[in-house]
């Protein structure tokens, strides 16, 4: 079960994670006890903001390939903006706020997510089984059920 520390925690380290994938650096660990945020949670998370924002937009990121896949940099970009809009929503969710985040870019997000998602097995924390979101769901509500999430 997530708390809104350990979501924080998680969302800077894919920030983290993803730009050292960009910059071909060393993965930052990846076990959840790693604190990212250490005492100044918005400071911390903001700069894995900026670190991965530098690292994605670095002349020639989306032409080149990464990883053991050779995954195309458009592809690790939008792994991150899936990533961060998911949890983005489970925070907003948590927090009581409003989740029709950004939505434009949910709504690609949601048809990228329907392809990259395909064959990924649907069990466990990570990728849950499709949920059924309300007729009247947001763009990231369609894609909080996609990756599981209960939407009402």
């Amino acid at each position: 079960m997530w708390t809104v520390r350990s979501l924080l925690n998680h969302m800077a380290y894919e920030n983290l994670a993803h730009a050292a994938l960009a910059d071909g650096a060393p993965m930052p660990a990846s076990d959840t006890t790693t604190d990212y945020l250490g005492d100044d949670h918005l400071a911390a998370f903001l700069a894995s903001t900026a670190r991965v924002r530098a690292a994605l937009g670095a002349p020639g990121m989306l032409q080149r390939t990464y990883g053991p896949h050779e995954a195309p940099g458009a592809f690790v970009a939008q792994m991150l903006i899936n990533e961060q809009l998911t949890h983005g929503w489970d925070l907003a969710r948590a927090t009581g706020q409003s989740t029709d985040i950004a939505p434009e870019v949910a709504e690609h997000a949601i048809q990228v997510a329907r392809v990259f998602y395909v064959d990924v097995p649907r069990s466990g924390q990570t990728y849950l089984p499709e949920t059924q979101p309300p007729a009247d769901a947001t763009a990231a509500d369609r894609l909080a059920a996609f990756m599981g999430r209960a939407v009402e």
